[in-house]
């Protein structure tokens, strides 16, 4: 099994961040979804314009500045995915081909 790790941190200034929300910025669920693509994509070369996410569970927000650990592993001819945090897990899910 394949698996690919990247860290990052939320940018100060991602666009998504503005009006989520006033005073305590959070990142939306849906730029994470697009960083375990964006991984399985570039080090797995798993062709993500035809897959499928299910089994998403958010479990914690991050805010700029945070550091997070992404994680995407092969899995039944996609990939599951893990996003670490500071504090602990903030998301987790799989991504299978469309049927």
């Amino acid at each position: 099994m394949n698996t690919a790790r990247s860290e990052w941190s939320v940018p100060d200034d991602h666009p998504a961040l503005e009006g989520h929300f006033p005073g305590r910025p959070i990142l939306p669920g849906v730029v994470w979804l697009e960083q375990a693509l964006r991984l399985a994509r570039t080090e797995l070369e798993f062709r993500t314009e035809d897959c499928r996410f299910s089994r998403v569970k958010f479990l914690q927000t991050a805010a700029p500045g945070d550091p997070v650990l992404i994680e995407v592993s092969e899995k039944s001819g996609g990939f599951d995915f893990s996003i670490l945090g500071p504090t602990g897990l903030i998301a987790r899910g799989q991504c299978r081909p469309a049927s």
